[in-house]
């Protein structure tokens, strides 16, 4: 009969106001609860049998469905003036992110370091991994985009249903 008797731990307080703040209940509607419950307005006068039903109580009134997850804001690119927008910016994030997902090879280099590799190459502007757009004009971006989608994504997509290294036609 001992553990009739014996009071509230640690472990179910915890368990109780982590419950409570979870319902957004207020302190006065969490001792309001316990005492219509147990009688005792105190959460340390419960027993653990009462502890335990209260926070069988508690659990009870959870929703059923945690709540839905907030919409996530689109991260804003730092657009410089005269410089490509953060919509240009985005565009060409999320082409890289695409070449990235059909690589049959993993680069050991960041996306970056690769884009910047890119932009040098192909625009002749120096671009460092960090800030690849920081130098490079509204008109420019436009041509990656252009470069991106004529080129690089269309031979990575070839490359890929090709298969891994010499698994073209021909041959022999």
């Amino acid at each position: 009969m001992q553990a009739a008797t014996a009071m509230i731990d640690d472990r179910q307080r915890r368990r109780i106001f982590g419950a409570a703040r979870g319902l957004g209940m207020t302190n006065d509607d969490l001792h309001a609860l316990a005492a219509d419950l147990t009688g005792k307005e105190s959460l340390m006068e419960l027993t653990t049998r009462e502890a335990d039903a209260l926070i069988r109580e508690l659990q009870r009134r959870q929703p059923s469905s945690p709540p839905a997850p907030k919409a996530r804001k689109p991260r804003q690119h730092p657009e410089h003036p005269g410089g490509p927008t953060s919509e240009q910016q985005r565009k060409v994030w999320a082409m890289m992110y695409d070449l990235q997902a059909m690589d049959t090879e993993p680069s050991g280099q960041s996306l970056g370091e690769r884009l910047s590799g890119i932009i040098r190459k192909e625009l002749h502007v120096s671009a460092a991994a960090r800030d690849p757009f920081a130098w490079l004009t509204c008109e420019q971006c436009s041509r990656l985009i252009d470069i991106l989608n004529k080129g690089y994504i269309p031979n990575v997509f070839r490359a890929r249903q090709r298969g891994p290294k010499g698994g073209g036609r021909g041959g022999g």
